[in-house]
Order: C-alpha cells, then structure tokens, then sequence
C-alpha cells in the first residue's frame, strides 16, 4: 500500500519574479573539463586486459627457451645419465593449454648454454666441463630428429650459411661456414693461437665480416660467405712504419694504406 502525504496550502503574498542570473561566459569551458573528467573516469573504470598464465610441465632444474614459434625445455640429467630436449608449441592468447611438439635425447655430458631457432633449425649449444669446448647440435623443428651436429658456436651470417667458430684451449681452432639444411662444411679457415677472431654484424646482426689477428701482426679480414680474404693489413711495416694494406678482391677494405686509420 502506498501513502501519500498532502501539503497544507496556504496563501502567501505573490513573491517578486526572480531576476535571471547573467550567464557565465566560461560555463561551455566548465562542461567541457566535466565531460573529459566523466571519460577518464570511466575509461579507468574499464577492466585491464588479463595477462595469460600457461603451464609448461617440467621440472624445477629444467631450463626452458622461448624460440621461433615455440618453447624448448632441457631437463636435468635423469638417474640413469639421459637428458631430453622437449619441444612445446606457444598457446594461443585465448587459451592456456601447452602442447607438446616432439622430445629427443640429448648427449648426456656438458653444460647447455642455449637453445635458438635459425633456418628451420633448433640449434642447441653446449660446452663441456674438462675443456671447455662449444659443440652445435642441429635438430628438425617438425619432427626433433637431429640433422648434424658440429663442434663450435654457431653464428647467422648474411649470406644464409652458419658460422661455426671452434675454438680450443689454446687459442687455436677453426672459423668454417656451414649449410644449414645438411650441415655440409662449405669452407675452413684455421685460427692460430692468440688470433683472436671478431666479427662484424650487419645491421640485422648477421656476420658479413670477421677478422683475425695473426702472429706475424698481420690482420686478415675475411668474407663470411667465403675463404678468401679480402683484405690483408700489416700492422708493422718495416720499411714505413705505417700500416699498408692490399685488397685481393673489390670488397671494402678495414684498413687504408693511410696511418692507422680504421673504417670499422
């Protein structure tokens, strides 16, 4: 039931008509700044997008990678001494179920450093303990069999090719260029000890050059889609003191046969 209550009416004298206020001249400016309050804070209001959580199934020791299109653990040896690499596909934004690719075994001795995706190769790097030597493993991102497997660390070089730099205890070793699809060693270039091999990226960061410092203080610059040198510089010239060099090939040289003058 409703009640509504009634007002008492009096008669009261006829009041003034009231006077119209002047209209505020800011009055548009003040709506204004509500309407723009009133849209930030609803846009505050407005809930924040969630942030996915997926469950990669592995152990706490394990080391997972995010490479390419998918992630990469590498478990802990097992009491036996075996070790696995597991590949998993990304889930999707939407959803949070993780689905498993492939697994493989993996030598059991070493320290894996990195795992990485590189011209339809899982690349996995490993160094063992006694002597610190880098080995390149290649596996089929379809199917997780291994393609081949080189002692080095693998580098992307502008030409496509791989360059694997294998160096030993003693400062020696060997830069060779390496075709991804078949691991088929192109090229080798020996590094003699205390060369010190470097190298220079593109703006990509992929080798187009490295360069290495011989014992006779000559310093080779090589293309890394090739043996051959392409530049030769000495840095003691006995006859001029200056630092000469002598191109093998129309490639832009390091060195100019001015003193000391470096171009990268």
């Amino acid at each position: 039931m409703s009640i509504i209550e009634l007002g008492e009416i009096r008669e009261e004298p006829a009041s003034a008509p009231p006077v119209r206020r002047p209209r505020a001249a800011g009055r548009p400016l003040r709506s204004a700044a509500v309407l723009v309050l009133s849209l930030v804070v609803l846009a505050g209001a407005t809930p924040s997008p969630q942030r996915t959580v997926s469950i990669v199934p592995a152990s706490p020791t394990a080391t997972a990678y995010l490479a390419g299109d998918g992630i990469f653990v590498i478990d802990p040896p097992t009491p036996d001494g075996d070790r696995y690499l597991t590949a998993y596909a990304q889930p999707a934004p939407s959803g949070t179920v993780v689905r498993r690719r492939w697994q493989t075994p993996l030598v059991r001795t070493g320290d894996y450093l990195d795992v990485r995706v590189e011209r339809g190769l899982v690349l996995t790097m490993a160094v063992s303990a006694p002597n610190r030597v880098f080995q390149t493993t290649a596996f089929d991102t379809v199917t997780g069999r291994q393609r081949w497997q080189h002692p080095g660390a693998p580098q992307l070089t502008a030409s496509g090719a791989l360059l694997v730099t294998d160096g030993r205890e003693d400062g020696s070793g060997a830069v060779s260029g390496v075709e991804p699809d078949t691991g088929r060693v192109l090229w080798s270039v020996s590094v003699p000890p205390a060369a010190n091999p470097s190298y220079h990226l593109t703006p990509e960061g992929q080798v187009d050059r490295f360069v290495l410092l011989q014992p006779t203080g000559e310093v080779q610059v090589h293309d890394a889609g090739t043996p051959a040198a392409c530049c030769v510089a000495s840095t003691h010239c006995p006859v001029t003191g200056r630092r000469t060099s002598g191109c093998r090939s129309s490639t832009t040289c390091c060195y100019s046969s001015r003193p000391a003058a470096p171009g990268w």
